[in-house]
């Protein structure tokens, strides 16, 4: 028989879950509305959880007013964050 704490954790683990998902479905109609980016080929850039989350970030820093340079070293200094993002959306796009 489960406990009150293992219940408590199951019902934390379900509430994280389904809020990831509206986060998730959030993301995602926004990144669609703003991109060329159809949903398939948005889920194909980004087939992991909180990959969207990181894509938002990148698309927030290119479309930011900062010079080029600065953009550069944002997206340089986040090469590991990024990374994946970047090598799945040209696998997409290409």
């Amino acid at each position: 028989m489960p406990s009150n704490v293992d219940n408590l954790f199951n019902n934390l683990d379900n509430i994280l879950e389904n809020e990831a998902q509206k986060t998730d479905s959030q993301l995602e109609q926004e990144i669609t509305s703003k991109t060329s980016l159809s949903k398939e080929q948005l889920d194909a850039i980004c087939p992991q959880p909180g990959d969207k989350q990181k894509l938002a970030e990148l698309i927030q820093i290119v479309n930011s007013a900062e010079d080029t340079n600065n953009k550069i070293n944002r997206i340089t200094s986040n090469t590991e964050k990024f990374g994946g993002i970047v090598v799945n959306a040209l696998k997409t796009l290409l």
